[in-house]
């Protein structure tokens, strides 16, 4: 059976994201720059789940607005200590552009988190394969975020 790699693929991910401490239940607004550059926001869902999303201009020659959201998942805690906490992520979401055509595509982004413990700051940045039936592009972002709650 074809299904028994990815099946395997997909139980080791679980595991290993299992060790990864629950984040607490906050929610976050920032700046977003590069793909797209406007406002950004994101809901901590605790054990290692977020939802985030973005409504911005996009680099493009005609400005574009963009608006996206993902479902993340924390994979990975690379680093911490008593000053932040720094989080590897991997999410699967969509991009909606408002132009003429080629308005829809899929996200899957992927990215590093720096969260600072004694201040209400989120840092991120991120690289995201985005493609619709068509074509594949690469599209990045940085960004920050207050932190409402902490």
């Amino acid at each position: 059976m074809r299904l028994k790699p990815l099946s395997a693929l997909v139980f080791f991910w679980l595991c290993s994201s299992i060790g990864l401490q629950a984040q607490p239940k906050q929610f976050g607004l920032g700046l977003v720059l590069i793909d797209p550059s406007g406002l950004t926001g994101k809901a901590w869902l605790g054990r290692g789940n977020a939802v985030s999303g973005a409504v911005g201009w996009s680099e493009e020659h005609d400005h574009y607005l963009h608006i996206q959201a993902e479902y993340l998942f924390y994979d990975r805690r690379v680093a911490g200590d008593r000053n932040l906490d720094l989080d590897a992520y991997v999410g699967i979401g969509g991009k909606i552009i408002f132009r003429d055509y080629d308005a829809a595509w899929f996200r899957l982004p992927l990215g590093l988190d720096i969260r600072l413990k004694k201040a209400p700051f989120n840092f991120f940045f991120e690289v995201a394969p985005v493609f619709n039936f068509e074509t594949v592009r690469m599209s990045g972002a940085v960004g920050l975020r207050y932190i409402f709650g902490s």
